[in-house]
């Protein structure tokens, strides 16, 4: 860590426990819910900011991203990168139900820059909750690769959000190039033969410094060679 970082940051680990969702004024509904739901607390944890960016845990941070946090979202709640399955029609089977335009560009959750005073006022994580809810077969895209919240992000906000930069969440099954913050999702996975050969040799190369430096992806005996 470059000398002066460690003053200036703090990482806490939050149990969304019973007690604290009462304390927070979150639903309880939150107690029987996927992990994925979670980011929906953040409006509830940080009520007090204006701002907040979210990602996944599968991404990593290969450069500054002040300027995301600069990001105009022009009135929007949210500003996020297009997903691979790039339009309604081909994620939410059940959009002529819904009443949503079936060519609306569909977001992907990994990487979110959020609005939080806008999130709180127009109940975003309330309704998305219950849209997920309302529509529990339809939460995988083609029948396939589960959405969780994701598809809700997308119906509730269809057609009212920012779209980023790609380099701000970055497929790691996808040719290199530019990019700021990566994102080892679907094929991307660190350990598949389908991640980049330099992302998954980032990936390790980061896991060696870390206390989980032993963890190999399923079905792997040998970790990659590392880098330095």
């Amino acid at each position: 860590m470059p000398p002066g970082l460690k003053s200036k940051f703090r990482l806490r680990w939050i149990e969304p426990h019973e007690t604290l969702l009462e304390k927070i004024g979150a639903p309880l509904d939150f107690l029987t819910c996927w992990p994925h739901y979670f980011r929906l607390l953040i409006p509830f944890l940080l009520p007090d900011h204006p701002l907040a960016i979210y990602l996944d845990a599968d991404t990593m941070v290969l450069n500054d991203i002040s300027s995301l946090w600069n990001t105009d979202l022009e009135g929007h709640a949210i500003a996020a990168v297009l997903d691979y399955l790039p339009r309604i029609r081909d994620a939410a089977s059940n959009w002529r139900e819904l009443h949503i335009d079936p060519d609306a560009p569909y977001l992907n959750s990994g990487v979110l820059v959020m609005d939080l005073a806008r999130w709180t006022t127009e109940k975003i994580s309330l309704r998305v909750l219950k849209i997920c809810r309302e529509n529990q077969d339809h939460l995988r895209a083609q029948g396939q690769w589960p959405q969780f919240d994701q598809y809700g992000l997308n119906v509730v906000l269809a057609g009212r959000w920012k779209a980023l930069d790609p380099m701000w969440n970055r497929g790691t099954d996808l040719p290199p190039t530019v990019a700021r913050i990566i994102h080892y999702l679907g094929n991307g996975k660190a350990g598949l033969a389908t991640c980049q050969p330099v992302f998954n040799q980032l990936f390790f190369d980061v896991l060696r410094r870390m206390p989980y430096r032993d963890w190999l992806p399923a079905g792997n005996s040998e970790k990659p060679a590392l880098v330095g």
